[in-house]
């Protein structure tokens, strides 16, 4: 089982993606990948989604879009939550850019790995939830929606999360 681990390293925090094995000797780590420096961000506003977005007619609205748009604007949404701003289709805070064309989180084109409500927004989790492509019984298949959410960082409500699990079975 797979999971984020942040090591500090003279003074500063990084993001790996570490498993556990278990051995004779007990558990031992190994680092399945690195998500980069951790930026820590702070929740500026609390945007409800429908308002946002100036969506009307939620029913029509959640029928015709696509599931990766739908998680697109979900994230888009947290972001702009934590004080990013749009700017010729990225998203930006400061020197940081999230480009969700291209699933891309990175900091003066460097990877990070942006620590938001309970979770860490990054290259790794970010394709998780946006390309979200995973199999088995509609228990599982839930949960690991929600897993990949609450990894990334992202903050769903029940509609939306129910509406995103719809598209997807």
């Amino acid at each position: 089982m797979a999971f984020i681990r942040i090591k500090k390293i003279k003074g500063k925090e990084y993001a790996y993606v570490v498993e556990n094995k278990w051995k004779g000797k007990g558990a031992r780590q190994k680092v399945r990948g690195y998500l980069g420096r951790v930026v820590r961000l702070q929740r500026g506003s609390d945007s409800n989604f429908f308002e946002y977005f100036k969506i009307v007619k939620k029913e029509e609205y959640l029928k015709n879009i696509s599931k990766d748009d739908l998680i697109a604007n979900l994230v888009k949404l947290e972001l702009i939550n934590h004080g990013f701003v749009e700017d010729k289709g990225l998203l930006r805070n400061g020197d940081i850019t999230v480009d969700l064309s291209k699933i891309e989180v990175s900091k003066r084109k460097r990877k990070v790995a942006l620590a938001m409500n309970d979770g860490f927004l990054a290259n790794l989790t970010l394709k998780k939830i946006i390309g979200f492509n995973e199999t088995g019984s509609q228990a599982e298949l839930s949960l690991k929606l929600a897993k990949a959410f609450v990894e990334a960082g992202v903050n769903v409500s029940e509609e939306l999360f129910v509406a995103v699990y719809e598209k997807i079975v």
